[in-house]
């Protein structure tokens, strides 16, 4: 839907401005101890190819105002 969308263009914009070396305010923030400890188990959800645990906490995440960038090196957190 139209959030969705908002959100991926938000993204899109903030990893833009990263690689251009103007960073903005809603980057890389530092993550409490819950927030690392889902991200650490999609990570581990998606390595064991549980693909609807992975997806209910990237949703989670995302209820929770993150935006999820997956990547070779696992799940990034932006906000």
């Amino acid at each position: 839907g139209d959030q969705a969308e908002g959100r991926r263009l938000a993204l899109t914009v903030l990893l833009l401005a990263a690689a251009l070396g103007l960073p903005l305010h809603g980057g890389r923030q530092a993550l409490d101890e819950a927030t690392e400890a889902l991200v650490a188990e999609r990570d581990a959800a998606r390595a064991a190819r549980d693909f609807a645990r992975a997806d209910a906490i990237r949703q989670q995440l995302e209820a929770d105002g993150w935006f999820v960038e997956d990547g070779p090196d696992g799940g990034q957190l932006h906000r």
